[in-house]
């Protein structure tokens, strides 16, 4: 399978768990969806495991990768924040509910790719994002940058649980934007509330 065909593959895979769930997605669903046989797909994958793992390990570097870009290319720390964070918001309002739930019980070994590896990004990325925002001026310059990227990244766990979200019935993108703003209104000083207060005028996150 060429390069192009093998992406082409995680692309439509991921597409299917993010619409109906990992569980529910069989190999001849991905395989129908192509337009191919399950056998051109076990020349590159041996098993639906393997998909899965290749899926969102191809997806976590997607999203470093955007994360890094929008560093570049954001004027300041809050724009930086809130610019992921609506990258953030499309992708779980497109998420199945169970998703998470699907990889935490039949997938556990690709679950701790993203609780690991790819939480630990993220934890830097808040570090990074909290000195950028004292240094403009936007956030406190008393917090403490060894607690709240531990206090973020509870929170960031917690969103992605999915026992809170069905007992409560709430939607991860609801969790994930509550988080969000409860964070950012915990570490702005009056410039950066003021700041904020121009991204969240004419919308939320």
């Amino acid at each position: 399978m060429s390069t192009i065909a093998k992406q082409q593959l995680l692309t439509q895979a991921r597409q299917l768990y993010l619409s109906y769930g990992v569980k529910s997605v069989s190999m001849d669903d991905i395989a129908r969806l192509m337009g191919i046989s399950k056998k051109t797909i076990y020349n590159f994958i041996s098993n639906k495991k393997d998909l899965v793992h290749a899926v969102v390990k191809s997806y976590i570097d997607e999203e470093e990768a955007r994360c890094d870009s929008i560093t570049e290319n954001s004027k300041n720390a809050i724009d930086e924040i809130i610019s992921v964070a609506r990258h953030v918001q499309n992708t779980l309002k497109e998420m199945k509910p169970t998703l998470t739930y699907d990889l935490q019980k039949y997938y556990p070994k690709t679950w701790m790719l993203i609780q690991g590896e790819h939480f630990d990004f993220i934890e830097k990325f808040i570090t990074r994002n909290l000195k950028r925002g004292i240094k403009e001026g936007l956030f406190r310059d008393n917090l403490n940058l060894d607690i709240i990227p531990i206090m973020y990244m509870t929170l960031a766990r917690l969103v992605s649980h999915h026992e809170v979200q069905s007992v409560k019935k709430i939607k991860q993108s609801d969790l994930h934007e509550t988080m969000i703003l409860y964070h950012l209104h915990g570490i702005l000083n009056a410039n950066g509330r003021k700041e904020l207060k121009k991204y969240l005028k004419n919308e939320t996150i």
